[in-house]
């Protein structure tokens, strides 16, 4: 009874977690639009600290969840149920830093544990640190040149970075600084404005990696073979 449970919680849960990112993440960017739009009347710096928050549990508790399924998804398949009794392959523990935690690698979890480092806890945590160096990146930039930021732009900054993900992350902060120049020709050009903060570009461009999230995926694997 207990596998047919499971069983039919796995095919209501699965297609659930494909679109869960989608959603999520449009909400938080549209909430992060809404909030610089009206940023004179809440407090941006703590609103984005609220939503950076909730961004890293999300990562977190997506990663866990997906391992709980993903264990769950094999265990119910006798072909596959045998992935949970294998240890990481040599060739694998000599290419990775598994190798150096015998104890795991060789465990009949090993290879199990492999999986969902490499599919779900990698990603997740590399989007929580890419928010962490954007944000000290931000910092440095602001005891630079403090013109180029408004009350809360750091905070902000960080979450699109964090929103931004990995490895998008790598294309994030190039679309910000191009985003920068455009905007700047633009309000020069119209509105005679010599500066431009960094709100409107670092919400362009999170707002450009999901729009093009397909094709920088292809492009990174082409760079990466």
């Amino acid at each position: 009874m207990s596998v047919i449970i499971v069983s039919m919680l796995l095919k209501i849960l699965v297609p659930v977690y494909t679109w869960l990112p989608t959603i999520f993440f449009w909400g938080v960017f549209i909430s992060a639009s809404a909030a610089y739009i009206w940023r004179s009347k809440l407090s941006l710096a703590r609103w984005s600290k609220v939503m950076i928050a909730v961004t890293a549990f999300y990562y977190l508790a997506y990663a866990a969840v997906a391992t709980a399924l993903q264990y769950y998804s094999w265990k119910g398949n006798a072909l596959a149920a045998k992935l949970l009794a294998s240890p990481i392959s040599s060739n694998a523990q000599d290419a990775t830093f598994w190798g150096k935690f015998p104890a795991i690698a060789n465990s009949k979890l090993g290879y199990f544990v492999f999986y969902s480092w490499s599919h779900f806890w990698f990603d997740a945590l590399l989007a929580i640190l890419g928010g962490v160096v954007f944000w000290i990146i931000l910092r440095s930039l602001k005891k630079y040149k403090e013109r180029f930021f408004e009350d809360g732009e750091v905070e902000l900054g960080t979450l699109t970075a964090m929103m931004a993900g990995w490895p998008q992350f790598v294309a994030f902060v190039p679309f910000v600084f191009i985003a920068v120049v455009v905007i700047s020709i633009i309000r020069m050009a119209f509105f005679k404005e010599a500066y431009t903060t960094l709100g409107i570009p670092m919400l362009l461009a999170v707002l450009a990696t999901y729009i093009f999230s397909t094709e920088l995926a292809w492009l990174l694997i082409k760079l990466n073979p």
